[in-house]
């Protein structure tokens, strides 16, 4: 949180006061729910946008289930790809991707990992295959790393070159 600004740690706050219904206290949840930071983008607020679209799109109530699920899917959808507008590659909020419904590949999963987080589902970018994963069983302590994942999305094709280098 070196970096957050007071804007970002409010919006942080606010999101984990609407997650304390379905919320845990396992080092997991926090790490894949409560962390604000998904990739190596800046650490900027993103929930209170992300959570008012979740809504215009037909959650009504956080946690896996097919409301929130379906509306997740409906704003990836609507994105317009056009990664020639981010040549460099250089890592998008979340927040900027959905107001404006444009991303390359890589700020959509972003995105699509922010989303999952504000709707209290816990979700990563896995570091080595690039591909968005949610927990198969949210909630519980992590016992086997690997088996709790499941991909949502195919293995990405292209990554952002500063991750390139890691």
């Amino acid at each position: 949180f070196l970096q957050a600004t007071p804007e970002t740690l409010n919006d942080w706050f606010r999101g984990i006061q609407r997650l304390k219904d379905v919320a845990d206290t396992s080092s997991f949840y926090w790490d894949y729910v409560m962390n604000p930071r998904i990739a190596n983008e800046a650490p900027l607020p993103y929930r209170e946008t992300l959570w008012e679209l979740l809504c215009e799109h037909g959650m009504q109530e956080p946690g896996p289930n097919p409301a929130t699920l379906n509306a997740i899917d409906s704003i990836i959808n609507a994105l317009e790809m056009a990664p020639e507008l981010n040549p460099r590659g250089f890592p998008v909020a979340p927040a900027a991707t959905a107001l404006y419904g444009i991303a390359d590949e890589a700020s959509r999963e972003v995105l699509r990992v922010a989303l999952y987080r504000t709707a209290g589902i816990p979700a990563r970018i896995d570091p080595v295959t690039k591909r968005t994963e949610t927990a198969e069983a949210p909630g519980r302590t992590q016992t086997g790393a690997s088996s709790r994942w499941r991909a949502t999305t195919p293995k990405a094709k292209t990554q952002h070159p500063v991750n390139q280098a890691s």
